[in-house]
Formats: structure tokens, sequence, C-alpha cells
């Protein structure tokens, strides 16, 4: 029932996710130019306290974890007691530049500012310019979002995963390849 209003409502708008981007270019480089240098001014600030590069906790345990699968050990040795999905991301930034902590929280950081361009565009489908601006803004500076994001922890991607799939559930259509989207979010 809910889906069908939705859509209803969606049909009725005169623009879709491809002319946004269109449409708002220069906000949405500006929305993202804003979020990317918010994360990277706070990243050049938080790299330089002692403890910025001590693990402890789950950050140990998922770096371990993607060390090992880059090194080769893809399946492990015990059964998973957490979700694989954030020590295979980590894994494979790994085993592609090497073990650098600092490459994945600026690669975090990056998909957090895509986050915000997504948001923008939920937003502006769904409630109009005005509130998707003032949402996207306010996930861009709001700290704990960003603090996460700079650490190596799930939560840091599982945002990102979730504005995806609301984007693709809302930009749905009549393609059931958005549906694929969907599930392999």
């Amino acid at each position: 029932m809910f889906r069908e209003i939705l859509w209803r409502e969606l049909k009725t708008k005169s623009f879709t996710f491809i002319s946004i981007a269109r449409t708002e270019r220069w906000r949405l480089f500006l929305l993202f130019g804003v979020a990317l240098l918010v994360r990277i001014l706070y990243i050049s600030e938080a790299s330089h306290h002692p403890l910025f590069n001590v693990l402890v906790l789950d950050e140990k345990f998922h770096d371990e974890w993607a060390k090992s699968i880059a090194g080769g050990n893809l399946f492990g040795d015990v059964v998973f007691f957490r979700a694989p999905l954030y020590p295979y991301f980590l894994g494979t930034i790994y085993w592609i530049f090497g073990h650098n902590d600092f490459i994945v929280r600026i690669i975090q950081l990056v998909l957090g500012s895509i986050s915000v361009i997504l948001l923008y565009s939920i937003g502006l489908s769904l409630f109009g310019r005005k509130a998707a601006i003032v949402g996207s803004l306010l996930y861009a500076l709001y700290p704990l979002v960003f603090y996460f994001e700079a650490q190596l922890l799930f939560e840091s991607i599982l945002n990102f995963q979730l504005i995806l799939l609301f984007v693709l559930l809302v930009f749905e259509g009549e393609n059931s390849s958005y549906w694929d989207g969907c599930g392999s979010v």
C-alpha cells in the first residue's frame, strides 16, 4: 500500500534521478565539496592525536581479520561470529593498497561524502529543494557521522549502504534491475 502511494507521488514529479544530476550539478558538487572538506579537516586534526592509530577492540579485530583476508585466507579457520562484510571490504583495500589504515579512513570519508549527494537526491525527490539542502548539509556537518567514518568499524560503511538502498527503493520504477541492485546492497 505504502509503496503504491509513494510510487504514485514520485510519478507526478517532473524529474528523475538522472535529471537531478543534470539540473542540480553545481549543488551536488558544492555539497560534495563541503562534506569532503569537513571530513579532510577532521582527519587531518584527528591524525595528530597520539591514540589515532591505536586500534582496540572491534577495530583491532576487523584489522586482523582483514589482514588475514588480504593474505589469501578468504574463508578463515573458524565460524564467523561477526558479520563478514566489513572485514572483506577492509581486506580488499589492504590487498590493493597494502596494510594502510589511513587509506581505508580516506575511502570511508569519501563514501560518506557521496552519501551527502545521495541524501540530497532523496530529499529533492520526496520533500523538495529546501529540505534536500538542509538534510544533506546536516548530514555533511554532523560530527558523529564523520567521526565514525574515520574509524575502522562497520558503521562507517553502514550509513552509505542504507542510504544507497533507500535511493534504489525511492527511484525503483518499473525496471527489475533496481530490485537486483537493492538485493546486492
